[in-house]
């Protein structure tokens, strides 16, 4: 074989050779990029899962809490006084306030959680959002059950037994669904939410 033929093939050789190698870096490549992209996506569903069902417990704790029949004398420092406040109103103002700031963790976690839920609804592709909406609706049927019944009571307070006011009162009185020391109805719709959740997100946490 003459010199030069023996260098044109050796050259086609080394540039096939090159190529080939080029094309094993770029399948390489390419499939570390999609190992890389499958275990970064599954990291991001576990981070997102763990972090909503996290909070998910922390407001079921927090919610319990607001709701218990226990009262401490320094809940009340802070309120804002009246000018001539009978005791009658004292009272129901300082409760009122009370139970107003002890469900206040519970709203602020569940401004986390909702969020939580958005994010993870899009890197999991679960439908969440609907899941975590009971916790909205018990913070305000909460907020709203407070509200009435002592707001009632404040109305009330300088009026005679005969006053109509009165029936009010009675109307708007929600000492049960305020003092609840055990599981009810409203309990019982933040445990099946996060049940649900649960049972959603356990294979992204496994």
């Amino acid at each position: 074989m003459q010199p030069s033929t023996f260098d044109t093939y050796s050259s086609i050789f080394s540039n096939l050779a090159t190529g080939i190698t080029a094309i094993v870096l770029v399948v390489v490549a390419i499939q570390g990029l999609r190992s890389w992209r499958h275990q970064m996506v599954g990291q991001n569903r576990y981070t997102s899962a763990r972090q909503l069902l996290l909070l998910a417990r922390r407001f079921r704790a927090a919610f319990a809490r607001s709701r218990s029949p226990f009262g401490w004398s320094n809940e009340y420092i802070g309120r804002e006084r009246l000018q001539n406040e009978s005791p009658y109103q004292s009272r129901v103002l300082d409760e009122q306030y009370a139970r107003v700031n002890r469900l206040r963790p519970a709203a602020d976690i569940l401004s986390e959680l909702e969020q939580a839920a958005w994010e993870a609804e899009i890197v999991t592709g679960e439908e969440l959002i609907q899941i975590v909406q009971p916790f909205a609706d018990v913070v305000r049927e909460l907020n709203i059950a407070i509200n009435q019944m002592f707001g009632s009571q404040l109305q009330a307070a300088n009026s005679p037994d005969t006053s109509p006011l009165w029936e009010i009162v009675k109307e708007f009185d929600q000492t049960e669904l305020i003092y609840q020391p055990g599981e009810d109805e409203l309990n019982e719709r933040v445990n099946e939410a996060l049940r649900t959740l649960e049972r959603k997100l356990k294979k992204y946490i496994k």
